[in-house]
């Protein structure tokens, strides 16, 4: 019985457990290959409420666009909501007198923009437009020099 001992003390440790011990290590080993079940992608229901005033919201945007080309596509990087308010400057010189800047405010029936540019020889011309309390566009196009003065047309 001695020699059998030590016969199995000399042996591999996979020799000597038991085949319960065995069953037991293999079992709580963790498998890497099991399947997990997929999960649908969530669809948003956007009620129907928002869905209209973001239709409104497109179609007010194409209508500044057809009327006066100006789309605010500057302001839109920055943007990480449809609704958010968006402000951007556009610097641009030419010549030590000159200067260009805009900024829009998004979309939507607050929205507001405007646009304005000024020449080395003091002439400026921009337009800004907003929507008025019945959801009306409102746009004025604006020139001014040293000559003729300011000089503002509604559209």
């Amino acid at each position: 019985k001695h020699r059998h001992d030590m016969t199995t003390a000399n042996a591999p440790l996979t020799d000597r457990l038991t085949t319960q011990a065995k069953r037991h290590i293999y079992r709580r080993r963790p498998n890497h290959h099991r399947d997990f079940p997929v999960r649908k992608p969530i669809e948003e229901k956007i009620p129907l409420r928002q869905l209209k005033l973001q239709q409104e919201a497109t179609q007010m945007d194409e209508q500044i666009t057809a009327e006066t080309g100006f789309t605010g596509a500057a302001s839109q990087p920055h943007s990480s909501h449809d609704n958010e308010r968006v402000e951007f400057q556009m610097h641009g010189q030419k010549g030590p007198n000159s200067y260009k800047f805009g900024y829009d405010t998004g979309k939507g029936h607050n929205r507001q923009f405007r646009f304005e540019e000024k020449d080395n020889h003091g002439h400026v011309k921009g337009h800004y437009g907003y929507y008025d309390k019945d959801g009306k566009l409102q746009l004025v196009n604006y020139e001014a020099d040293p000559e003729h003065g300011f000089k503002a047309e509604t559209v």
